[in-house]
């Protein structure tokens, strides 16, 4: 914060326009005060995205190598398999209306409770959160799956196990908008400042916010796709059986909480 080091006695006539100078400087300091800290608040928001999403989407993969062979010995033929992806299409459009919706509010009941578990409170960030609370559901989607689908080993429990996931494990699109907010954030503290600029200063601006945004989501993508490479060669290494990806699919999906 700016503060003046004179008193009213010590100036003489030529008070007013120092003190407009003295505000005009103060109002530059804490504007790039606020820029800077609300682009380290994306660095940081960016950088525990994308590892909760590759430890995410890297411990649903650790099950692909095994998916088949699974699929087999509980008698899932090609119409039981392609009935389960139609089904998983479907739970998936209706639980990204539901998850965006959710995840747009602060103040549902979701929000209040599981919206705050790892809130740090001595920040700025709201502590009920509808995006966090949403991430921490889709975790716990996908720990649910698992879960089902080591311990009841039938046919109806790998039907089971698809739902929670393609339901409510909505992450992805959950970090796009969480990443989204903070450029939006970034955009309304450069918007007090725009009539000090000149008209090409603005326009460089915009085109550096239309990259930056650019490049968080590709980052996003970068990392989902990094994910579905090495997921499935850990489990061609690390696993025998089914169920014992399983069980590290569960470890590294609870690993991704942890970051969230």
């Amino acid at each position: 914060m700016c503060q003046a080091t004179t008193s009213p006695t010590e100036i003489g006539a030529k008070q007013p326009e120092k003190d407009a100078d003295f505000v005009q400087k103060c109002s530059v300091s804490d504007e790039a005060e606020s820029i800077k800290i609300a682009r380290r608040t994306l660095e940081d928001g960016t950088l525990l995205s994308c590892v909760s999403l590759l430890l995410l989407v890297t411990g649903a993969s650790l099950t692909f190598p095994h998916m088949q062979s699974q699929r087999d010995k509980l008698g899932c033929d090609s119409l039981c398999y392609g009935s389960m992806t139609s089904v998983r299409g479907a739970l998936g459009l209706v639980g990204t209306a539901i998850m965006g919706r959710l995840s747009d509010k602060n103040g549902t009941i979701l929000a209040r409770t599981l919206g705050r578990l790892g809130a740090r409170k001595n920040s700025s960030d709201v502590i009920a959160s509808g995006r966090r609370a949403c991430l921490y559901l889709g975790t716990v989607a996908s720990v649910a799956g698992f879960v089902i689908a080591s311990t009841m080993n039938s046919l109806r429990g790998l039907w089971l196990s698809m739902i929670p996931g393609a339901l409510l494990q909505h992450n992805f699109d959950v970090f796009k908008a969480l990443l989204s907010e903070y450029h939006n954030d970034i955009d309304r503290i450069q918007s007090r400042k725009k009539e000090n600029h000149e008209n090409d200063a603005k326009k460089d601006d915009e085109k550096i916010n239309i990259i930056s945004r650019s490049g968080s989501v590709g980052k996003l993508g970068m990392v989902a796709g990094i994910s579905f490479m090495v997921g499935p060669m850990i489990s061609a290494f690390a696993t025998k059986t089914f169920e014992s990806a399983t069980i590290l699919a569960i470890i590294f999906t609870l690993a991704s909480m942890l970051t969230t």
